[in-house]
């Protein structure tokens, strides 16, 4: 019989449970809950990074290519090109659209390292 073989996401996911309901409370020193609960946090971002990070990434650099004109794949370089433009004043004459293209995707980012964060609560009202 085969059986199926869990994936990233719900092997960190495990993990994560195992640390917050059972790890935790056994400590007594509250020093030590606190760095179980970082690290529980830490294993639900690299999980939302693990499912969500790709696609944020790609869409990421069609938004950037899209900006800046040009057919480049590597994500790193996109970025520094778009600082570049920026500082250059390349979209000094239409801040507020510049600010509508990049929303999305900074929202994107969030919602990876931290979906509860009030300020991107607010904005996907």
């Amino acid at each position: 019989m085969i059986e199926e073989i869990p994936t990233v996401g719900q092997l960190l996911k495990s993990v994560a449970t195992l640390l917050s309901n059972e790890i935790s409370p056994a400590l007594a020193q509250q020093d030590l809950q606190f760095k179980v609960r970082i690290a529980v946090n830490v294993l639900a971002i690299i999980e939302r990074e693990w499912q969500q990070g790709p696609q944020v990434a790609e869409e990421e650099v069609a938004m950037v290519n899209a900006l800046l004109g040009t057919d480049n794949h590597d994500l790193k370089a996109l970025r520094a090109e778009l600082a570049e433009a920026i500082m250059n004043g390349q979209y000094d004459d239409d801040l507020s659209a510049l600010a509508t293209r990049l929303l999305p995707n900074a929202c994107s980012r969030l919602s990876i390292d931290n979906p509860l964060y009030s300020t991107l609560l607010e904005l996907q009202k």
